[in-house]
Parts: structure tokens; C-alpha cells; sequence
């Protein structure tokens, strides 16, 4: 574990409507809070031989167990706590592993307590460790119902709304509303309220609190010697119900066909929890020996900011036999399986599922087949989320505007309506750059599992978008693209340079398709790169548009041209370029472009890997750890941030830093065969 700061502390991460952090140096500092800022009170005391301290939240003792250090890796988070008397710790581990999706799916987190006397004198130990019924629900105070019954050889607690009302609610800065928050471990759980807590609390200044009434508690008494201390563990569980509406169908979160419901999933990981946690701790171990060793800390730190973040941003969900991903574009309007979301976020999926990735994908083909969505290139989105009903963005104010809830009739069902009602805005949509993540993506996932069938299967649609993107995105006029902070633009070389690649990618899938059909395609996409490279020429770099010829950006989309092997673009021009990038940097990365000095962590990791000399991966990873050290913003790992001043412009808590694993997918590419080649 790597000891590092961060902006906010990953501590519960499940989902998009529950992700609880600490947004302090020091666990005790602030109330722990939802990524949307929202409180969601956890609060840890301990009591040494009659005296408390606070080693969590802001309830409880006035003194505290002063913190030496906080560590992390992947998969963890963990305190480290010491006075005169006592070293204490508590970690925090969500197992994330590529081998076992329902696990990783389920939606718990297991929190490890170790104490040891520091002073080697005999002590007696209280930890109690509480949970607020505002974790869950949202907004204002809401009736809730609590409990705690017998289980596993101890108990477990139980807390939620007494009126549940699964999927009633929709939009970007929400929390969960539904559902049941559990408790167990071998611990004795207690569900009571702040009031009757005082009995436990004795001396600790516990004050009435309407809108955080009832609580569940872990309570765990032991004695700590000057050769031996105690260690004990705590599963913190949510089961939300209904996690998704596919389209009018409510869907239960996939980790229920492993586990059935949430008592059977916690009964199996108390049987189980001492192998996962050694899993977990080993696959940790490992990637952060082999990446430090290979890219250095720096890199690694960005990883451990991002990954239970980017896990966080997504639900599984089963459909037939079929897995289904459904992502939040977190912070910047809600939108779910937003597709210039999933192309950013690709490479951490490719390497971790490429089941993942799929299960992204198909609600989107879905969704395009529908009769509400009239265009010939691909849709942005897919809903709101939870609500997989219908592209949300660029709806026309007439639709955007009807009722004060998301569940306005006609705005729940806008996959039912027709090509007629005219639902969408042309001029708000994003017709190249979601044409040509879609291909690539598709192209990704195919690369790495030889899935032919699920290529076959929306072929059409994909030659649709190619033959789109050739007849209308070679050299677009003005139109939004993912990169849009400062306005649309015409002639976007960024945005070329994805359908150059677009098309040859297409040309590589239709070659394993239907033998040498693609070759047209690849030669169009060589041709059209060896024109723009000349078109675009500003001398030391490329320029931001055709229009503007001293202007320049980061030009990620180049990386995919070395993913995909097909080499349109010449070696020259990504050193040309990334010698420019070095040049042009800030206290805190690379500008985004000329626009502004506004950055993109995603955007520039990608830049890192077009070259194979590391010096700007470790630039651009020193920049990054230097925001995550200094900034002010306390937030979840923020993407869109200012590089000269390290200040967030408005993101946090984005599945988009899945992209930081570019470095890590490009290796795995250039080491492995992938289905592409021949």
C-alpha cells in the first residue's frame, strides 16, 4: 500500500447512488459524504479503559485518536491511528477482480479493525462504529425502520425507508433513495438510535439529531496486552431492490444470480471472506509491484485514485443470458452509458472484463434501433440514470421541460414515441465523435475476445455510422464532440483524425468478416491520414482545426491508430507531437488546447503512450499526483481540471478514469495477439 494524499478518500464505493468518502486529511475532520456531497455520517469511537476517542466522523468524542497515516492500494483504503496508549487502524476493502464478477458486482465492502497496545501496559477496548439512516435515502428526513436479528452465529442490522419505492427517481446530484443498508460481521450489531446510543456512549456528547435518528452499530469490546492485540471485521452491505429500468423493465443487480439475495450474499462471505481478502490483497500486491516497477509511482498513484471510482460509475444487471453495464456520467448531467463516457473509460474494461465493455455497448445498439431515435449516426445516451428509457441529452425544450420530476409520463417512455415527434435537437447532438467511439469500441471488444457473433449482429448498424461518418465527418462543420468545454468546432483535426481511424478499424472487422472486403476501407483511411497530416502541418504540431492554423490540442484519438496496429499516421508526427505536448506544459499537466488552459486527465494519459520513451507518461503522471496532492477542491478524482492553477472545473467521481490505464492496455496489445491480426 502506497501512502499518498488524495482530494477524497475512497471508503464504501458500490455504485452511482451510493459511493460514500472522506473528503479531509483526516478521517475525523468532516462528516463522510456521498460523492455528490451529500452527508452520509459514519462515525468511529474508541474507548481506552473508560476514555473516548474519535477516529471517525465529527459525532462522538470531543478528543481524538490522533491519525499517522492513511495508505492505499486498489482495492483499499486504510487508517492508521496511535496515542500514547493504543495504535489503532481500520481499512476499508471493496474486492474488485477480473476473475469474478459477481463478487466484484456485489455490493459490499468489508471494513478490518486491528488494535495493539503502544505503551505495553494491559488495556480495555470499546470500538463502536455507527451508520445514519441518511446513507439511506436522499434529500430530507424520510421515515425509516431498522433492526437488528440473529445471524451466522451473530446478528446482522438492517436500515431503510419504511416505505420503499424502488426507481422513482432520476438525475445527476442523487443519492440513494431506496433499499437497505446491513450490517454483520463478528461484532455485536446493534440497531438503536442517537438518543439510546448514549448508553453505550457514556461520556461521548452525542446530541439529538432529526434527520439522522436511527443508526446501526458495531460494537466490539476485547483487551489489548503488551504481546497481544485484537482484530475483528465488519461487512457493510446495500441492497437497492431494482438497480436499473431497462426500457420498462425493472432489473436486480447481476450479483444476485450468484448470491440470490443480499442475507445469502453475506452468509457466503462470511464463510469466505479470510480467501477474498488474501485475493484481494495479492492481486493488489502484484499490480503495484509490476506497474511501479514499470512506469513508476507516480503512475501507480494515479491508478489507486481512479479504480474503485471508475467500478463505482457503474451496475451490472442480467438481461436473458446476457450481462449488462449501465455507466452515470457523474457530475456532468447524469446521463447513463453515455457513449463518449465508455470510449475514455474502454481502456481500464478491456483489461479488467471485456464483458464489461460489451454489456455498455448493447443498450446503446438497442436503443439506436428504436423508432424515437430518427438519426443515421449514433446516440449520445441511452436515458438518465437509473432510467434506460431514451437519450436524454439534446431533447427539445418542449419535451425537456414537461413536469418538475424525471417521471413525467412522456418523458419516462421516450423510447415508446415515435420518429414523428420530432424529439431531439440536431444542432445539441454529437454526430461524429459517438459514430466513431462506437466503431472503435466495437472494434476494441472484438480484438479482445473474438466475438464475432455480437459484430454480426449490429454489422448494420456499424456500416450505417462508417458510411455516416464518410459521407458527413471527414471534415465536419461545426458540431459538438466530447471536447466541447469552450464551444463546437469546425473542422476539428481531433475529431478527423477518430474517423480516419474509424474507418480503418471498420475496414479490419470487415476482413475477418467477409475475407479482404475491408481493404477499401483501410486504404481510404491511409489515404485520408496521409492528406490530413499535410492539411493539418503547423510546423512544430498539428493544428486544433484546418480553420486556425496556429491553434493546437492534445490529439489522443492518434493513440487507437497503435492499438489497432493499422499505422495511418506517420512515426513522425507523434513525436513531432508529443515533443510539442512537452513543451506546452503547466504547473499541473498539458492544456486541453489553445482554447483555454483547462486539462483532461484521460486526454493526456492517452498522449503519454503514443510514443514508447516514458519521459511523457512520467511527466504527465507527476502532473497529475502534484493536482491530486495540491488542490483545494475536496472532491472524488476530478478528469476536467485547470492545469495551471490545479483547481476543478466541475467533474468528479467519472468512470472516464478508466482511461488512465492506457499505459497498461497499450502493453497489453503490443504483447499479446490479439484477434485482429492474423
Amino acid at each position: 500500500m502506497i501512502e499518498t494524499r488524495l482530494p477524497a478518500y475512497p471508503l464504501i464505493t458500490l455504485d452511482p447512488l451510493l459511493s460514500i468518502w472522506s473528503t479531509t486529511d483526516n478521517l475525523y475532520d468532516s462528516v463522510t459524504s456521498m460523492w455528490t456531497g451529500a452527508d452520509k455520517p459514519m462515525n468511529g469511537n474508541v474507548i481506552v479503559d473508560g476514555v473516548a476517542y474519535r477516529f471517525m466522523g465529527v459525532k462522538g468524542a470531543d478528543d481524538i485518536i490522533p491519525q499517522k497515516k492513511v495508505t492505499l492500494s486498489l482495492s483499499s483504503t486504510k487508517y492508521e491511528f496511535e496515542n500514547s496508549l493504543i495504535t489503532f487502524s481500520i481499512k476499508f476493502t471493496k474486492p474488485l477482480l477480473p476473475k469474478d464478477l459477481s463478487l466484484s458486482a456485489c455490493p459490499i465492502v468489508f471494513i478490518d479493525v486491528e488494535c495493539k497496545s503502544k505503551d505495553g501496559k494491559d488495556h480495555t477496548i470499546l470500538v463502536l462504529i455507527s451508520f445514519g439512516e441518511k446513507i439511506a435515502y436522499d434529500e430530507g428526513k424520510k421515515i425509516t425502520k431498522s433492526g437488528a436479528i440473529p445471524f451466522s452465529g451473530g446478528k446482522v442490522g438492517y436500515l431503510g425507508r419504511a416505505l420503499q419505492r424502488p426507481l422513482t427517481t432520476a438525475g445527476d446530484y442523487k443519492e440513494i433513495d431506496w433499499g437497505w443498508l446491513y450490517l454483520t460481521g463478528n461484532s455485536d450489531i446493534i440497531a438503536t438510535t442517537v438518543g439510546k446510543m448514549r448508553r453505550y456512549l457514556k461520556k461521548l456528547d452525542i446530541s439529538e439529531n432529526n434527520l439522522n435518528k436511527k443508526v446501526i452499530l458495531s460494537k466490539f469490546t476485547s483487551k489489548v496486552t503488551k504481546t497481544t492485540g485484537f482484530s475483528y471485521f465488519n461487512i457493510i452491505a446495500f441492497d437497492d431492490i431494482s438497480s436499473i429500468n431497462y426500457f420498462g423493465v425493472y432489473k436486480n443487480g447481476f450479483w444476485a444470480t450468484e448470491y440470490y439475495d443480499i442475507l445469502n450474499a453475506l452468509q457466503e462471505l462470511l464463510k469466505t471472506r479470510d480467501s477474498i481478502i488474501e485475493t484481494v490483497t495479492e492481486f493488489d500486491n502484484k499490480n503495484e509491484l509490476e506497474i511501479v516497477e514499470r512506469y513508476g509511482r507516480d503512475y501507480y498513484i494515479t491508478l489507486i485514485a481512479a479504480y474503485r471510482q471508475v467500478f463505482a460509475g457503474l451496475k451490472t444487471v442480467y438481461d436473458g443470458d446476457e450481462l449488462l453495464c449501465f455507466s452515470k456520467e457523474c457530475a456532468s448531467n447524469g446521463c447513463m452509458n453515455t457513449v463518449d463516457v465508455t470510449f475514455p473509460a474502454s481502456p481500464l474494461l478491456l483489461l479488467f472484463s471485456p464483458r464489461l465493455l460489451k454489456g455498455l455497448l448493447i443498450p446503446v445498439f438497442k436503443f439506436a434501433r428504436m423508432p424515437s431515435w430518427p438519426f443515421d449516426f449514433a446516440p449520445h445516451d441511452i436515458g438518465r440514470y437509473p432510467f434506460a428509457t431514451g437519450q436524454r441529452y439534446g431533447i427539445r425544450n418542449q419535451l425537456h421541460n414537461i413536469g418538475s420530476v424525471y417521471l413525467a409520463p412522456l418523458r419516462r417512455h421516450i423510447y415508446r414515441l415515435s420518429r414523428r415527434t420530432k424529439l431531439y435537437s440536431l444542432k445539441s447532438q454529437m454526430p461524429t465523435e459517438e459514430c466513431g467511439n462506437m466503431i472503435i469500441l466495437s472494434t476494441a471488444y472484438y480484438n479482445e475476445t473474438g466475438d464475432e457473433s455480437f459484430i454480426r449482429l449490429n454489422a448494420d448498424l456499424l456500416q450505417k455510422w462508417v458510411d455516416y461518418i464518410i459521407n458527413n465527418g471527414i471534415y465536419p462543420d461545426s458540431q459538438l464532440c466530447t471536447d466541447d468545454f469552450a464551444g463546437s468546432l469546425g473542422k476539428n483535426v481531433n475529431l478527423t483524425i477518430k474517423s480516419i481511424i474509424a474507418i480503418g478499424a471498420w475496414g479490419l472487422l470487415l476482413n475477418k468478416l467477409n475475407s479482404s472486403t475491408g481493404d477499401p476501407y483501410i486504404d481510404k483511411a491511409r489515404k485520408l491520414a496521409m492528406e490530413l497530416e499535410q492539411q493539418a502541418d503547423a510546423g512544430q504540431h498539428t493544428s486544433l482545426t484546418l480553420n486556425e492554423r496556429e491553434s493546437w490540442s492534445l490529439k489522443y484519438n492518434l493513440i487507437w491508430d497503435r492499438i489497432f496496429k493499422l499505422s495511418l499516421f506517420s512515426e513522425n508526427l507523434y513525436k513531432k507531437e508529443c515533443d510539442f505536448y512537452f513543451k506546452k506544459s503547466v504547473p499541473f499537466g498539458i492544456p486541453l488546447d489553445s482554447r483555454d488552459t483547462y486539462t483532461k486527465t484521460d486526454w493526456m494519459m492517452w498522449c503519454a503512450c503514443l510514443v514508447n520513451d516514458q519521459y511523457l507518461l512520467k511527466h504527465v503522471s507527476s502532473s497529475i499526483v502534484k493536482m491530486l496532492n495540491e488542490t483545494k477542491d475536496r472532491v472524488p478524482f476530478t478528469d476536467w481540471y485547470d492545469a495551471v492553477t490545479g483547481s476543478n472545473k466541475g467533474f468528479c467521481h467519472r468512470p472516464t478514469q478508466g482511461g488512465l490505464w492506457m499505459p497498461e492496455y497499450k502493453r497489453h496489445i503490443l504483447t499479446k495477439k490479439g484477434y485482429l491480426e492474423p
